[in-house]
């Protein structure tokens, strides 16, 4: 009895009880906890009326550097309609900050995920991912590690 009592306690561990421990497409997208690099929390008009990617990333991920820089050249063109948020959990604001200026993201909003909470809400666990929220905040697509642009590129084309 014991045993099983563990066991049923294990998987409710590993299952979680938050509704808001995973997001899939169709879903609202879970609030963002990631702060920016100066610390000042991310304002929600920013993201009103804008279709949204989320791009987790982190420092020496060569797919992540692949990524970056065509999502910072959308969403300098498309301003109006696309605000790219960068999300890292893994390094120090100070390294987040480097690499944006060596690499010239500077048309896209670098947060650090601090405590990985937003990681958790989107359930991250590999980079790049990226998730596309349609302009309602709903999530459109979920794209995970390395894959040709095109077909990340259709799917911007399919909500833009």
């Amino acid at each position: 009895m014991k045993k099983s009592f563990l066991f049923i306690l294990s998987i409710l561990a590993l299952v979680g009880c938050n509704p808001q421990s995973s997001a899939d497409v169709g879903q609202s997208a879970p609030k963002i906890a990631a702060k920016q690099l100066d610390g000042r929390t991310l304002a929600p008009h920013v993201m009103q009326g804008k279709a949204v990617v989320l791009a987790f990333f982190k420092n020496g991920c060569a797919s992540c550097l692949k990524d970056l820089p065509k999502l910072n050249t959308m969403a300098k063109e498309q301003q109006d309609k696309l605000v790219v948020l960068a999300i890292n959990a893994l390094d120090s604001p100070e390294t987040i900050a480097d690499m944006a200026q060596r690499f010239g993201w500077d048309s896209m909003i670098l947060l650090k995920d601090e405590l990985g909470i937003t990681s958790k809400r989107y359930d991250v666990a590999v980079t790049p991912t990226l998730i596309i929220l349609d302009k309602n905040g709903i999530i459109q697509a979920r794209v995970v590690g390395e894959r040709p642009w095109e077909g990340t590129q259709r799917i911007f084309d399919a909500i833009l």
